[in-house]
C-alpha cells in the first residue's frame, strides 16, 4: 500500500478533510471554506445556506466544495445517480478522485439534527493514485477510501469501490466526480511547490505536507486576494456528468 495522506475529523470539518484529503495536503482550512461560503450570495433570510449558523462547526455545502477545489485547478462535477456506480469514469485520465456526501451517523450530527438544528451529512474522499511509471505493464491505478472517522487508509478495487457506492447511492448519498484540470500555472505551482519541499525537508518538527502547504498558499497568495476584492459571487454550478 503507498503512503497516503488522511485528514482526521474535527467538528464538522469533514468537507475541508475531504478535500485536503482529494489533494493529498493540508491545502484549505475552515477559515478558507468560511471565506468562500461568505462570498456566496444568500438565497433567502439571514442564514447562510453554505455552512451551519453556529460560528466555527462547519458542515459546507456542495457549492463551497466547487468553489474550493476549483482554486486549487481540480473541476468537480455531481454524478448522475440514476446511471448507476458502474457509469462512474473510474479510467479516465483527468479523474482525481471522487467526493462522496451521505448521511451522517456521528453522535453529534444525529443529535443536531434530531433536534432539527442542522441538517447534517458527511463528506469523504475516495482517491485515486497515479500508476507507477516503471511499470511494463499497462498502467494500474489504485482507489483510497479516505474517511475523516477512520483511522488508516482503505485500499479498493474498481470492483469493490462500484459496489459499496451503488449501495451508497441506494442510500440517498451523492457522487461527485473531481477532475484535475490542466493549465500550464498549475504545473507550475506544483514544481514550485516540490522544489520548496525538498528545500525544507530538514527544518524539525514539521511535517512534509505543513512544507507543501506553506509552498502552496504562497504560490496562490496572488489567486486568494483576488478573491479578497472580489464582490459577492454566484455558486458554481454542479451539472450533472
Amino acid at each position: 500500500m503507498a503512503e497516503v495522506y488522511l485528514e482526521r475529523q474535527r467538528r464538522l470539518h469533514c468537507a475541508v478533510h475531504a478535500c485536503n484529503n482529494l489533494l493529498q495536503c493540508r491545502h484549505f482550512t475552515s477559515r478558507d471554506f468560511d471565506h468562500i461560503a461568505d462570498t456566496l450570495p444568500a438565497i433567502s433570510g439571514w442564514l447562510s445556506p453554505y455552512k451551519s449558523s453556529i460560528p466555527g462547526l462547519g458542515n459546507y455545502d456542495a457549492s463551497v466544495v466547487v468553489a474550493a477545489l476549483l482554486t486549487a485547478d481540480v473541476e468537480v462535477q455531481q454524478f448522475d445517480r440514476r446511471k448507476g456506480a458502474s457509469a462512474i469514469p473510474f479510467s479516465e485520465d483527468s479523474l482525481a478522485g471522487l467526493l462522496v456526501n451521505v448521511p451522517s451517523v456521528r453522535t453529534l450530527s444525529s443529535l443536531l439534527r434530531a433536534c432539527h438544528l442542522i441538517d447534517c451529512r458527511h463528506w469523504l474522499c475516495c482517491l485515486r493514485t497515479q500508476p507507477c511509471e516503471a511499470s511494463d505493464a499497462e498502467p494500474v491505478h489504485e482507489f483510497y477510501w479516505l474517511d475523516s472517522n477512520a483511522t488508516e487508509p482503505e485500499m479498493f478495487t474498481v470492483e469493490q469501490l462500484t459496489a459499496v457506492l451503488q449501495l451508497l447511492l441506494d442510500d440517498g448519498a451523492e457522487i461527485y466526480v473531481a477532475r484535475r484540470l490542466k493549465r500550464a500555472g498549475n504545473q507550475q505551482l506544483d514544481r514550485k511547490c516540490e522544489e520548496e519541499v525538498e528545500q525544507d525537508q530538514d527544518q524539525a518538527g514539521m511535517e512534509p505536507w505543513e512544507n507543501l502547504t506553506t509552498a502552496r498558499q504562497r504560490g496562490n497568495a496572488d489567486q486568494h486576494s483576488k478573491l479578497d476584492q472580489s464582490p459577492k459571487q454566484e455558486p458554481p454550478q454542479t451539472t450533472l456528468v
